[in-house]
Formats: C-alpha cells, structure tokens, sequence
C-alpha cells in the first residue's frame, strides 16, 4: 500500500476530528510536579518525529508531504491527571475511568481509531525513562536499535479483561506492556484496525 494511500485513508477516517492518545498521569511527587509538564513535551515530540521519520518530505513526493503535515495538525494528546483519583491507582482503576471517558464524549472521537483501543500511562518508572531521553529526538541508526527500547510509555488495553480470556492464561499477562516512545505515531496507526494481543 503506498503512502499517499495510507494518510489519505487515515485522513479520510479522521475527517475533522483529532487523533492522540488518552495519557493518564499516575504519579505526583514535588519532583514529577515540577517535570511532567516536560515529560509530555517530549512524549510528543517523539511521537511527532515517528511520524516525520516515516514520512521525511524531501523524499516524498508534494501530495505525501502535505498529508503527513496534516496528520501532525490533528494530533491532539489528553492528558488526565488528578492526585486524588489517580495517585498509585491500579490499571484495573483507570479502565474503569477510560471506559467512562469515552462513553461520556459526545464529540464522535473515540468511537473508533487506536485511541479507543488503549491509553498511555506515564508513571515514575516511565517519567525516568522519558526524562533520561534526548532532549532532541533523533532516531537511532541501525546500529543502534537496542536505544529505541530504552524510553518507553507504558500502554493498557481497556478491555483486558475480555481480551484475556481469549488469549492468555491467567498470570501471564496484565493487559498491558511498554512501548518505545520512537514509535507511538507507527503503533497508533497499527492498533487503529486491531487489538492489542501482547
């Protein structure tokens, strides 16, 4: 399937909507006060430079440039935090608030896409691992792929609970698993059309 294809199916799907991911915030020390405002910075940057990386412009013709550039305009993250509900809280705890979110949103978002089909949890193990990331996203050559795995975000699937009964046996799984942060725009637009299996 060729590029132009891709985004313009994917822009055509999204029509004047915005994609991103759900990220709920799950640890709130003085210190992930001051530096999750960051964090999020560079989240999605990463995420915007899987994007440009899998469409560079000056190898694309005019049409893919511009639809990729698109697609970056109508990224939009939500990010949810509130130490009350969520400091320390469980995966099962935010599926349950996840679910809610999205059956309470009249705006159409979430009633398909990636977005529907998992959510971002950034808590102080993965906070440290985005912080330790270069400021600057750079793409590590091949000889140096080991670096993609080393900053991560930590994704859920909101079904789980269904899921495992089909996939997995019990213990083997918690329905939820790290993600290199040089991939969320690839593993967004992989999960749109499947679910997460492990």
């Amino acid at each position: 399937m060729s590029q132009v294809k891709d985004l313009s199916d994917f822009l055509s799907d999204l029509g004047s909507m915005q994609w991103g991911y759900i990220i709920y915030r799950t640890v709130y020390t003085s210190e992930s006060n001051e530096l999750f405002p960051l964090v999020v910075q560079r989240l999605e940057a990463y995420m915007m430079e899987g994007l440009r990386s899998t469409y560079t412009p000056s190898s694309l013709r005019d049409e893919e440039a511009t639809l990729a550039l698109q697609v970056r305009q109508q990224c939009q993250n939500i990010v949810i935090e509130d130490r009350e509900q969520f400091d320390n809280v469980t995966f099962a705890q935010l599926r349950a608030h996840f679910q809610s979110y999205i059956e309470d949103d009249e705006t159409g978002r979430w009633e398909s896409g990636g977005g529907s089909k998992m959510f971002v949890v950034v808590d102080a193990e993965v906070m440290q691992s985005i912080l330790s990331a270069p400021a600057i996203p750079q793409l590590p050559s091949e000889a140096q792929r080991i670096q993609r795995n080393r900053y991560y975000i930590k994704i859920v699937d909101p079904e789980f609970e269904r899921n495992a009964e089909v996939w997995f046996r019990e213990g083997e799984w918690d329905g939820s698993m790290k993600a290199s942060i040089f991939d969320l725009w690839y593993l967004w637009f992989l999960i749109t059309d499947e679910e997460i299996v492990g």
